[in-house]
């Protein structure tokens, strides 16, 4: 992400953590799926203000801090936990399940340019 979408995205934080607490906005809840399948609820309870409002300026400050990046298509991570599965059973050697990783994914990355 460049500057100019950071900031337009903090911009747009603020002024809509504005406009919820203008409304009465109270806390947040959710839900997830845990480790054994069982549905769980969650509730946030309200955030201040003024903490919300500080959020931008925080990330922007952990954001100046980061040295590298690293990226992950999940599209590539879905091929190779297909393609190594069958490596891993002994039902294939590693140089066909490179190859055929290294052709999935090289198409994959054509198709996109």
């Amino acid at each position: 992400m460049n500057r100019s979408a950071f900031e337009e995205i903090s911009q747009n934080f603020v002024r809509w953590t504005q406009e919820f607490a203008e409304e009465g906005g109270g806390g947040v809840s959710s839900w997830y799926i845990d480790e054994n399948g069982i549905e769980q609820l969650f509730f946030a309870p309200p955030i201040p203000l003024e903490q919300l409002l500080a959020l931008p300026n925080y990330m922007a400050g952990a954001i100046a801090q980061i040295d590298r990046v690293f990226f992950s298509d999940s599209s590539i991570v879905a091929f190779l936990q297909e393609e190594v599965e069958p490596f891993f059973h002994g039902d294939r050697g590693a140089e066909d399940t490179a190859r055929i990783l290294q052709n999935r994914v090289g198409t994959y990355l054509a198709e996109l340019n």
